[in-house]
This record gives C-alpha cells, sequence and structure tokens, in this order.
C-alpha cells in the first residue's frame, strides 16, 4: 500500500498497469500517451518528411513559411533590409537618416535629440546665467525659490529657528524642553519616556530580583511559569514523553507504529 491504497502488483497510485501501459493508458508499441504514433509521426501528428510539428515544409521553409533566398521568417529582405523594411544607406530601422539626424529627427548643429540648443540653454529651455532647469535662479535662491539670509528652503530661519519652527534654548523640533526632559515630557531622575522608574523597575513595571518583564520568576519558573524538574514550557516531561505526549517503544509523535505501520496508517508489504 502506498498512502493507504491497495497497490497490488502492476498497479501504479492504485491504478491498474497491465504490461504495455503508462498510468492506466494502453501504450502500445508505438503509441505515446495512448496515442497511436506511426513510424514518421510525432505526438500522433503525422510527421512525413520534410515536415516539422506537422506543417509541410519544403525546401527554403522556417516553420511552413516559404524562405526564399533573400527572405527571413517569410519576409522579403533585399540587400540593405533588416527584417523587410528597406533601408537604404544613412537609414536606421527604415527611418531615412541624413547627416546630423538621431532617429530620423533632424539635429542641426546645437540640438539635442531634435530640440533646438542654443547656448546656455539645457534640453532645449533657455538657461541663462544664473537658472536652474530653466528656474530663474538669482542670487540668493536655491530652485528657484527666494533664500535670503537665514533663510532655509525658502521658509525663515531667524536664529533659534528650526525648519521654520521657534527653537528657543532648551527647545527640541519646537517643544520645550526643560532640564529633566526628553522629547517634551517631564523626565525626573528615576522616569523613562514619562514613566516613573524607580530603582529594579523597567518600562515603569516593578522589576524585583528574580523578576523579568515584571514577573515574577523563582527558582523552577520560566517566563512566569513553573517549571519543575523534567518540565520543558511548563509541560511535564516524563521518561518517553516527546512534546507532553507519552512515547512508549513502538511510537512515533505519541502514534503507536507497530511493524508495518507509517504515522498510524497500515502498510502491508
Amino acid at each position: 500500500m502506498v498512502h493507504g491504497v491497495l497497490c497490488k502488483p502492476g498497479m501504479l497510485q492504485g491504478v491498474l498497469c497491465k504490461p504495455g501501459m503508462l498510468q492506466g493508458v494502453l501504450c502500445k508499441p508505438g503509441m505515446l500517451l495512448g496515442v497511436l504514433c506511426k513510424p514518421s509521426m510525432l505526438q500522433g501528428v503525422l510527421c512525413k518528411l520534410r515536415m516539422l510539428q506537422g506543417v509541410l515544409c519544403k525546401p527554403g521553409m522556417l516553420q511552413g513559411v516559404l524562405c526564399k533566398p533573400g527572405m527571413l521568417q517569410g519576409v522579403l529582405c533585399k540587400p540593405g533590409m533588416p527584417l523587410g523594411v528597406l533601408c537604404k544607406p544613412s537609414m536606421l530601422q527604415g527611418v531615412l537618416c541624413k547627416l546630423r539626424m538621431l532617429q530620423g529627427v533632424l539635429c542641426k548643429p546645437g540640438m539635442l535629440q531634435g530640440v533646438l540648443c542654443k547656448p546656455g540653454m539645457l534640453q532645449g529651455v533657455l538657461c541663462k546665467p544664473g537658472m536652474l532647469q530653466s528656474v530663474l535662479c538669482k542670487p540668493g535662491m536655491l530652485q528657484g525659490v527666494l533664500c535670503k539670509p537665514g533663510m532655509l528652503q525658502g521658509v525663515l530661519c531667524k536664529p533659534g529657528m528650526l525648519q521654520g519652527v521657534l527653537c528657543k534654548p532648551g527647545m527640541l523640533q519646537g517643544v520645550l524642553c526643560k532640564p529633566g526632559m526628553l522629547q517634551g515630557v517631564l523626565c525626573k531622575p528615576g522616569i523613562l519616556q514619562g514613566v516613573l522608574c524607580k530603582p529594579r523597575m523597567l518600562q515603569g513595571v516593578l522589576c524585583k530580583p528574580s523578576m523579568l518583564q515584571g514577573v515574577l520568576c523563582k527558582p523552577d519558573i520560566l517566563q512566569g511559569m513553573l517549571c519543575k524538574p523534567r518540565m520543558l514550557q511548563g509541560v511535564l516531561y516524563k521518561p518517553g514523553m516527546l512534546q507532553g505526549v507519552l512515547c512508549k517503544p513502538g511510537m512515533l509523535q505519541g502514534v503507536l507504529c507497530k511493524p508495518g505501520i507509517l504515522q498510524g496508517v497500515l502498510c502491508k508489504p
């Protein structure tokens, strides 16, 4: 038996496979997957001489398409043609490319990608001195935004300001931080994130000796759970136990496995 299915001699996956059968389908000589394959047949399709996958391939044919000399994939390719498109000299992919042309676009001197680029132009956009990306950048400007002294990204930053927010002495991100404060929260000695942390406290939870995360951990206690000898994660483990399930000889994962049994399923020869 396989997977609890009876497998007699000559059976595959519980299906009777007599001689000459494949997966319960009769396969006589010359058959493939139960389809009759005579000589010169491929996958049950008649393949005469010069045939490919049942398509007639005469001389000069590719995949059943007539390919005369000078043809590619049945498309006429004269000299100077790729893919059947006429490519005269100075042509690129059948597009007329005269001198100073890029991809069939006229590129005169001073042009970039067919766009007129005079001196002082970037990508065909006029860039005078002091301009960045065609945005006028006067002295003291950043990305076309006026940046006077004391400004950051166009926001006025007076002395004591950070990103336009007033930061007086003792302030963090515009929040008043007096001595003993963290992020604007009053942190007196023994306080963490505004929570009172006395000695032996963790995150505001009282941690006495032998405590873990505020849970009492006496000897033999794991994660606040009593762990006597022979216990794992609070489960009693006697000799011969696996995961708290009694495993006697001949058992697998607490399931009785006699000779000839696999995972508690009877497997006869």
